[in-house]
């Protein structure tokens, strides 16, 4: 039996939970609302994964390189990827 400790952490960078259809489901998810569903391929976005969210729409919407346009397209795509990981 593992005795009990105050805190368990877990680390689902993919050692242990393979999240990457469900990041890159939200990111296209987001880039379909905004006209944009074919904008970048699963391996692309999965490739993105462990930078920053903000990343792949900066590349993808050139025009909307500021920070405050990727950051809210990354905030909507984290906020659908918890929800459907909930």
């Amino acid at each position: 039996m593992i005795p009990p400790f105050p805190v368990y952490l877990f680390d689902i960078d993919g050692t242990l939970v393979d999240s990457a259809a469900d990041i890159v489901g939200a990111i296209q998810e987001v880039l379909a609302a905004n006209g944009r569903p074919t904008a970048a391929d699963f391996d692309f976005l999965k490739s993105s994964i462990g930078h920053h969210l903000s990343d792949p729409f900066g590349d993808i919407f050139p025009g909307y390189n500021s920070s405050r346009s990727t950051s809210s397209f990354a905030s909507t795509a984290s906020s659908i990827w918890r929800a459907a990981t909930d």
